[in-house]
């Protein structure tokens, strides 16, 4: 009796530490950052200019504004052909 009582203690203990290794790593994304600087034709930096990234692959289309000195950024792109 004791022995199925550990056997199934044991089973339970390895499925958890499975689920917990299966979660850990379904939550890894390989991503990167784009960022730039939005300037007009004389060189003057464009505040509030709409900027867009469109993930070709997936078709995910990703938009944001430039902040003071026309900088944009997207920090969690995805990897792959963009436009």
């Amino acid at each position: 009796m004791k022995r199925v009582i550990l056997l199934r203690r044991f089973a339970l203990g390895l499925f958890l530490a499975c689920l917990c290794v299966c979660r850990s790593t379904y939550s890894q994304q390989i991503t990167a950052a784009i960022t730039g600087t939005v300037a007009d034709a004389a060189g003057a930096v464009m505040n509030g200019a709409s900027v867009t990234v469109t993930d070709i692959e997936h078709g995910n289309i990703y938009s944001t504004k430039t902040i003071d000195g026309g900088i944009f950024n997207f920090p969690t792109s995805p990897l792959g052909p963009i436009r």
